[in-house]
């Protein structure tokens, strides 16, 4: 069980670094309802899955919002620059 808790902690440590690196915002990871923000207007949703000694996913649900505040950071230009296109792929690059 400690293997399971120190590989969940050094999981959630590159994923902040990571997020924080390429997108300038930080980072909460925590066990919110994944569900209700998933439901909300205008969220996306996204998961990545991996494989190897150790195999599952990670699910993404980001509100609109969050999502255009990600695309601007990333490709550094302002929020009228930016259409739909860019935003959803803003979360494939990521996914």
């Amino acid at each position: 069980m400690m293997m399971m808790e120190t590989l969940m902690t050094q999981m959630k440590t590159s994923i902040s670094e990571v997020m924080e690196t390429m997108f300038y915002l930080p980072v909460e990871i925590g066990k919110g309802d994944f569900a209700q923000v998933a439901r909300s207007p205008g969220a996306t949703t996204a998961a990545i899955r991996f494989s190897g000694p150790f195999c599952g996913s990670i699910h993404l649900a980001i509100p609109e919002t969050l999502l255009s505040a990600m695309a601007e950071n990333l490709m550094g230009v302002e929020p009228e620059a930016l259409g739909p296109e860019q935003i959803q792929g803003t979360l494939r690059a990521i996914n």
